[in-house]
Formats: C-alpha cells, structure tokens, sequence
C-alpha cells in the first residue's frame, strides 16, 4: 500500500504592507511564502499541507485567506479567532466561508489563560460543532480541568471526526482496522493519550493508566460504529446528542471509583 505524506501543520508569512504584522509581533526578517513551501512539498515528495495561521498577523486572518484561494485543492488552512471576542463564533463561520477547515486557539499555561474555562469557550464550541470545525488547542491537556475532561474531549474529537479533514482520519483508521500490523495505533494509544490522561487522572496512584484505556475503548467504539460500522440511528445523531450520553460515563472511567481489583 502506497502512502501519501500529509503535513499538518506549517506557518506562512510575507513583509508586505498589503498585510500587517500584529503589533509587537516577533517577526523573522526572512519571509516563508507559499511558493517556498510549494518547492519543500515538490522536493520532499508532500502532497498536501494543512496551513496555520501564525501568530505574527494574530487574528488578522487575510493573507493565509488570500493563499488559499491562490493554491485551491493543495492547501488546508486553519484560522485563528480572538476567543476574548463575544463575536468570535460569527468571525468564525464568516472564515469558514472564505475557505478555511479549522481554528486554532492558544491558552497560555497560566493565569492569563483562565479564559479557556470562560463563559466565552461554550459558544465558540458550540459554533465549531455546528459548522463541523475542527479546533486546535495548542496548550498543555492541564488547561482542561479534570472534571471536564469527559465532555470536553470526546466535543473536540467528535467535531474533528465529522469534519471533511476527519475523512481522512477515519480512513486511516479503517486502515489499521484491516491489517496486521496495529503497532501505530498502539503507540498512539500508549505515548499520546496515556501519556497526557493517565497522569492527570492517577488516582489513587497506578490506576492512571488503566483510567486512559478504558477512556480510549469507548471512543473507539464510538469511532467504530458510527464511522466504520455506521450503525443507524447512531451514524446520523447530532454529535452533541452521542457526546452528552457518552460524557458521564468517559467522566466516571477518569475520575470515578474503580471495581475492586483494578485499584492497587
């Protein structure tokens, strides 16, 4: 089986007064346009690059827009959106419109990112589900406090899955399904999740990791019905609906007591 090699996350930017920088931004003086990312791809045999919007313009989203309808079919990109902006779901779906697949969003690993817990998060989460839009959280898994851990994540996930990038993904996954070799998903299980869950929710201390494996299989299960399977009505319920069932019970694998036995 022939791969395609995908890379999912580059920065452009260019000095052109057309589009200023951020103020304060730290800007390299060399530019990184797309026609030098288009020879890397061409040189290092990538068929396709998911666009960042970097931080240098912040949430002036014009010149990665103006890219990407430059380089249709070859280029994903995923915008940026003030989150301190009640307007920001309506900023979003306007992106949207212009192309983009995704937002991105940064909390800071302390106090001036307290706003991820806000009352501004639900309904830019909410605006994500609806419009099928992936979000990256570039931040440390500690931002989301353990006791959302269940709702939040299995949100995130189920958006990325239903998403166009989220085909992908899936196919990936059915992919796995179908050979022999599971040793990927496996390292993905046991280095990614184990690695970010299991330590924040290790308690009592040596149940963190069997916590995380409990949490991944009913995903997995999820990803299995409703993607591989397509079991009905389960295919076709909202992904808020499947995430308000499935949330109590992720939230009790993480956080709640264990059969005897499992507990050290």
């Amino acid at each position: 089986m022939q791969y395609r090699i995908l890379d999912p996350h580059v920065h452009v930017w260019k000095h052109d007064p057309q589009y200023p920088f951020a103020e304060g931004a730290h800007v390299p003086d060399r530019d990184a346009t797309p026609e030098t990312l288009l020879d890397l791809m061409k040189a290092n045999g990538v068929s396709k690059t998911v666009i960042i919007q970097v931080i240098h313009y912040r949430y002036d989203n014009r010149f990665l827009a103006d890219v990407l309808k430059q380089y249709p079919g070859t280029f994903r990109g995923v915008c940026r959106v003030d989150p301190l902006d009640p307007a920001s779901p309506d900023h979003l779906s306007r992106l949207t419109e212009q192309g983009f697949h995704g937002v991105r969003i940064s909390p800071a690993g302390n106090e001036s990112g307290d706003w991820f817990r806000g009352p501004l998060m639900p309904p830019l989460w909410k605006r994500c589900g609806e419009l099928k839009v992936p979000m990256t959280v570039l931040a440390p898994m500690r931002e989301i406090p353990v006791e959302e851990l269940g709702f939040k994540l299995p949100s995130v996930l189920l958006a990325l899955w239903d998403s166009e990038l989220g085909t992908g993904l899936i196919a990936t996954i059915r992919s796995l399904i179908a050979g022999a070799d599971v040793s990927l998903a496996r390292s993905f299980i046991e280095e990614v999740v184990t690695a970010e869950v299991a330590s924040r929710v290790d308690n009592p201390p040596g149940t963190g990791t069997i916590r995380a494996q409990f949490f991944v299989s009913q995903l997995m299960g999820v990803v299995m019905a409703r993607y591989i399977v397509k079991v009905e009505p389960l295919a076709s319920l909202p992904a808020e609906q499947i995430v308000q069932t499935i949330a109590p019970n992720l939230q009790r694998y993480l956080t709640g007591d264990l059969p005897e036995g499992l507990a050290p």
